[in-house]
Order: structure tokens, then sequence, then C-alpha cells
């Protein structure tokens, strides 16, 4: 690739004479912003003009991004449309039903039938948010793969071969590479959807307990059951906030010890 500026650069840095570097500011560390930014521009895939991936990388890509796409069709019309021929068939019954477990909602059999449909609703919002979220996660890691391919093949292109590898090796082509590559991608897309299947089922039971136990308790202002078990554990929360603070506090005034600008055990 002659158009590239890998190899130009490369050659740069070999050949430029190496600046006596200052104390100052190889010891200098980045700041928290600095850093934070760093982090998120890692998961982000930001094309560049003089970068292609290659075609069976850019292939392995789209079939991944296919696998997360079927999967996603699948969950939805597999469940959502159950869920609203659920909801939209309840009617009165649903107050005997209750009745026969002791769950007496209300006294007005209509009134029942609206709050079970509710329920039924934020259970359809709950699945269709749990679906977003893991499809969102996906997506981010799989820019993130790409955004370390990248990097290697630059640490490749450069010949930075320690840092990819992690030992000295030497580069020349294989016979089982293109099985190397199916095989990579085969696992990738399977990969995605095994993960999209446990992501989807957390997800969905994280946010049917924030819902039920935290957000309609709240909006509602009755069965609070969640906040009444956690205000009869304070003692638990005192002790675990005692015993932090305790091991800090010991910690940084017994047995750390600060001379010369370095910080040593004592005692």
């Amino acid at each position: 690739d002659l158009s590239s500026s890998y190899y130009n650069d490369y050659v740069k840095n070999i050949l430029k004479k190496k600046k006596p570097s200052k104390t100052s500011t190889s010891t200098e560390k980045p700041t928290l912003v600095e850093r934070i930014t760093d982090a998120v521009k890692s998961y982000i895939y930001i094309p560049e003009e003089v970068f292609r991936f290659p075609l069976k990388l850019a292939i392995s890509g789209v079939v991944s991004f296919t696998a997360l796409y079927q999967m996603a069709l699948v969950f939805v019309t597999s469940v959502v449309p159950t869920l609203q021929i659920v909801r939209q068939g309840i009617n009165e019954d649903i107050a005997f039903l209750l009745a026969g477990f002791n769950i007496i909602l209300s006294e007005d059999r209509a009134e029942v039938v609206r709050i079970v449909v509710y329920y039924m609703w934020c259970v359809e919002v709950c699945y269709l948010s749990a679906m977003t979220l893991s499809c969102s996660v996906n997506l981010v890691m799989l820019m993130r793969s790409m955004v370390l391919h990248r990097s290697n093949l630059k640490g490749l292109y450069r010949g930075d071969i320690y840092n990819v590898y992690n030992c000295q090796r030497s580069i020349r082509p294989s016979r089982p590479a293109l099985v190397c590559w199916m095989g990579f991608t085969s696992f990738q897309a399977a990969h995605i959807c095994l993960g999209m299947l446990i992501q989807t089922i957390v997800f969905f039971l994280c946010l049917l307990i924030a819902v039920f136990l935290i957000i309609i308790p709240i909006f509602h202002g009755q069965n609070l059951m969640l906040f009444k078990v956690l205000g009869n554990m304070w003692p638990f929360w005192l002790m675990l906030f005692s015993v932090v603070v305790v091991q800090h506090v010991t910690t940084r005034f017994c047995f750390i010890k600060k001379s010369a600008g370095t910080r040593d055990l004592h005692n």
C-alpha cells in the first residue's frame, strides 16, 4: 500500500535524532479528563483515510453485524407479539384467577384489569429496553475489537512484533490461514449470538427488579418492601462503613510513611 504513510513515519522515526527527554515531561501524568477521553475513544471506531482493513477481517465484521441484527430480530419477533396478545386478551376473569392465589389488587374488577394491563405493559417495556441495551453493548464491543485490530495491524506494519504477540517471532504466510480465518469468523458470530442471549436475560431481570421493586413503589407510594428491608439492615451498612473507614485511616497514618517523596511500609 504505497499511499499509506506508515512506512514513511517509521523510517522518519528511525532516522531522526533523539532529543534528550526532560524529567519533568516524563514524570507528568495525564489528567483525569484526558484519561476518560482516551477510554471513551478506545471504544469508538473512527475511520482513518489511509487505513484499510484486510478483506477477510472486513467480512468477519459484516458477519458479526449480521448475526447481531438477526438475533435481535428473532428475540423481538418471538416475544413481543406474544406479550401484546396476552395484554390485549386480559379481561375481568383475571381478578378471579388472582383471588385463587390470595392476590387481591382491588375490589373493583375493572381496576384490577387496568392494573394487570399496566404491569404487562411494564414487562414489555423492560424486555425492549433489555434488547436495546444488549444490542448497544454488542455494537460497542464490536467497535472496540475493530479499534484493537487496527492498532495491532499498525504495530505489525511498523515491525513492532513484541507488543502485538508479547514475544519475538517471525511473520510468514501459513497454510492453514484460511481455516483459521473461517474459525475466527464463525467463533465471533457464535459468541455474539450466545452473548446476546445471556445479556438480554440478565438485563431483563435487572430491569424487572428495578421497575417493580423501586420505580413503581416510589411513584405510587406503597409496597415499599425493598426500602423497608434496606432500612432494617442499617447495622450491616454501619458496620461495613466503619470497617472501610478504619482500614483506610489505620493504613494511612499507622502503616505507611512518606519520606523523600516516596511511600514505604511502616510498622
